[in-house]
């Protein structure tokens, strides 16, 4: 796995169609796991037209600006995860567009 966990994040509320300028790519180390926590390595990120409503939210707080854009994903569990969690095991999570989710996820 990787130790360098990218991010997609909202640079600008976009007017019209998204543009490159609206979006920022970071980066930062994968946290270790602590007790009971796991590391995820997204291997698919949902993109699709219901982001562009997390990003003009009327009907809830809308994502905000230099934050980690909303997504669902897939992933797998790591081998750098807790004893006893299953290495490879497939999940789904509300991750945000990142590369790696960690350790936010508790087994």
């Amino acid at each position: 796995m990787n130790s360098v966990n990218h991010q997609i994040r909202l640079a600008a509320r976009p007017s019209g169609l998204p543009k490159p300028s609206d979006w920022k790519l970071t980066t930062e180390p994968v946290p270790a796991p602590g007790r009971g926590e796991f590391v995820v390595a997204i291997a698919y990120l949902s993109i699709d037209p219901a982001m562009r409503r997390l990003i003009d939210a009327d009907y809830r707080e809308p994502v905000a600006i230099g934050a980690v854009m909303e997504a669902g994903a897939v992933g797998r569990v790591t081998p750098r995860s807790i004893q006893g969690s299953r290495s490879g095991t497939t999940c789904t999570a509300g991750s945000g567009s990142r590369s790696s989710l960690a350790p936010t996820a508790r087994a």
